[in-house]
């Protein structure tokens, strides 16, 4: 894949949400649209129907969080509460030492090591290093991140229920994939840099680099992959679940029990719609804020990445993909843990204890 070509004369206002991707593609051929997202520019989400909404920083009401048992069982009861409370001190010392550096610290791999911690309280782990962006059913891109989700019994890798990201890391990714470099003579392992390449890359970079770092396009082909992982991974427990019903019907009738049979359709609509989407993303230059971008994209804006060729019915509803973009404060440090977590939880149940300040 190679960098995008946008021009500004074919840059109409016409909706393209229910067009096909192919369609879409064909329909502004001197526009080179199908790049990796690394190369991704404001035209793609114009063209998707994705758009930006901030909504400021907002204030959370602090989860309790379960503090850890490491107090031996053979102690007294009075012993065993003063430990726990000791430990519990001493955990909330260390939460807040950590938070201190996610949000001071200039070095992305130690941001994410900080966050790694303060998620481990909710027994969120990093796996990877990639979350997996597919066309047409098939893995087109990897892309870059830190994945978090719950272990699960399984010889599979689980979907990712949260992904971070320090934006200067974007640009460094997208150095890399515009740098041009060649094989070092000889068939050597190690590589040397083409100059009018790399020359070449550092217009495109400049080309492809947002005016506003927190609104990169990068971040929504991170939460559009986020989803399909999701959305894969609950195909497969749908038909899990689906191969188990099958068995439980198949019983039911050589008892002579009706076993309904309703279960299945629901399954697949559930499958079809992925839970809402979150991202949490740093700034080395900004030591204040969490950056926490949330998205529910709905089955329509999947199927069209799914099968690409195939036109929409001409009633279909393709609604926009607006990607929630909202700040949380790091201070106070030893409630940030807390705080999160109420984060996380809103995010996956849609509750209201996120408010935007003032709110009521």
């Amino acid at each position: 894949m190679t960098a995008a070509r946008t021009t500004t004369d074919e840059h109409d206002t016409t909706n393209t949400s229910n067009l096909s991707i192919s369609r879409l593609i064909a329909t502004h051929p001197r526009e080179r649209l199908f790049v990796h997202p690394l190369l991704w520019t404001t035209r793609h989400l114009s063209l998707l129907g994705c758009q930006f909404l901030d909504l400021g920083a907002i204030t959370v009401v602090p989860l309790p969080l379960p503090s850890p048992q490491l107090v031996p069982a053979h102690r007294s009861t009075s012993n065993n509460n003063d430990g726990n409370d000791a430990i519990t001190k001493a955990q909330y010392h260390l939460d807040a030492s950590v938070a201190r550096r996610l949000a001071t610290c200039r070095v992305p791999i130690t941001k994410g090591h900080a966050l790694s911690r303060l998620l481990l309280r909710q027994q969120l782990i990093c796996h990877g290093r990639q979350v997996r962006f597919h066309y047409a059913r098939r893995t087109v891109a990897q892309l870059p991140c830190c994945p978090f989700s719950r272990p699960r019994q399984s010889t599979c890798l689980p979907a990712a229920q949260l992904v971070y990201l320090d934006l200067s890391e974007i640009t460094h990714h997208r150095t890399t994939k515009l740098k041009g470099q060649a094989p070092a003579p000889g068939g050597g392992g190690s590589r040397r840099i083409n100059p009018p390449g790399s020359r070449r890359a550092q217009k495109l970079l400049q080309r492809l680099s947002p005016a506003d770092p927190c609104e990169d396009p990068y971040l929504v082909a991170l939460l559009i992959a986020m989803a399909q992982e999701q959305r894969m991974d609950r195909e497969v427990d749908c038909d899990s679940g689906k191969d188990e019903q099958r068995m439980d019907r198949e019983v039911d009738c050589d008892s002579g029990k009706d076993g309904g049979g309703g279960g299945g359709r629901g399954s697949s609509n559930t499958a079809r719609c992925p839970p809402p989407m979150l991202l949490l993303a740093t700034c080395p230059a900004d030591t204040a804020w969490l950056h926490i971008y949330t998205s529910n994209l709905s089955a329509e804006f999947l199927d069209r990445l799914d099968h690409p060729s195939y036109p929409l019915p001409p009633a279909a509803v393709v609604p926009p993909a607006t990607i929630y973009r909202r700040r949380l404060a790091f201070e106070p440090y030893d409630t940030l843990p807390q705080r999160l977590a109420a984060v996380i939880v809103d995010a996956r149940s849609d509750s209201v204890r996120i408010s935007l300040p003032g709110a009521e």
